[in-house]
């Protein structure tokens, strides 16, 4: 999807930060990543996934996006406290935000 947008307009993908350098890495065309905080681990040693790193993404995500000001959200659904975030800009900004949800039952 992003690459399809990318012809028209400027992408800008909100995440952790996973590498290393610059807080900002330019991809393909007009596609950039933007991380936000530092990596962290995201599952405990059972294979739960720990609240710690989303609210800590969440909580840096907000001044990101007052910073650049985005015209749409597409927020992914997991780990929830994105969207929360995400929700939270878009009433003061009046912008749109889409919640892309992914679901997989595999054998379930």
């Amino acid at each position: 999807m992003a690459k399809r947008l990318s012809t028209k307009h400027q992408i800008l993908m909100i995440t952790m930060k996973w590498w290393k350098g610059e807080g900002e890495l330019k991809l393909k065309g007009n596609i950039y990543l933007h991380g936000v905080c530092p990596k962290t681990q995201l599952y405990t040693p059972s294979g739960r996934r720990k609240i710690l790193p989303a609210l800590l993404f969440s909580i840096s995500l907000i001044p990101s996006l007052f910073k650049v000001n985005p015209d749409v959200i597409d927020c992914q659904n997991i780990p929830y406290l994105p969207a929360f975030a995400c929700k939270l800009f878009c009433v003061f900004r009046h912008g749109p935000l889409i919640i892309t949800w992914h679901e997989i039952w595999g054998d379930y």
